[in-house]
């Protein structure tokens, strides 16, 4: 079974090491990686990740109310 992960991080190299560590993990797939919440809005709408990893401090909406966002959003 492979399970599709979603990275949203607003810092590059962080966000570009996470995705590095998803890609070589047997098992994951890499479906978004997203370094602002708007864009997460968007992409994670159609990439519908099993798993999301959100770093808390975005800078252009509170992780908060992004994730209640993104639970309206993404099927259960």
């Amino acid at each position: 079974m492979i399970i599709n992960v979603a990275i949203l991080n607003g810092d590059r190299g962080t966000l570009e090491g996470l995705a590095t560590l998803i890609r070589a993990t047997p098992g994951l797939h890499l479906g978004s990686a997203c370094r602002s919440g708007n864009t997460a809005l968007a992409e994670l709408s159609v990439s519908l990740p099993q798993i999301i990893v959100v770093e808390p401090n975005l800078t252009d909406v509170p992780a908060f109310r992004l994730l209640l966002q993104l639970r309206a959003l993404l099927p259960a």
